[in-house]
């Protein structure tokens, strides 16, 4: 038996969509290819290390914790 590639099924696959199942398919595929942003390496964040006093600190955590752990059904 021949094995297919990956194209092959791919393309396949592409032929049982519609025109907007298979352009949603061709955005996720050139997103794949775009570089991820970078980021701040950990190491360069420890100068921020004791920034904040430790009751400021957990100020903002509990007012994180508080309003962004919640789901609100209505807001949508």
């Amino acid at each position: 038996m021949i094995e297919r590639s990956t194209t092959d099924e791919i393309v396949d696959e592409l032929r049982g969509l519609d025109e907007s199942e298979r352009r949603r398919v061709l955005e996720y595929a050139r997103s794949l290819s775009v570089a991820p942003p970078k980021g701040t390496p950990g190491a360069a964040l420890l100068k921020y290390g004791g920034a904040w006093e430790s009751g400021v600190a957990d100020d903002v955590a509990a007012a994180i914790e508080e309003a962004c752990e919640r789901v609100d059904p209505d807001a949508w």
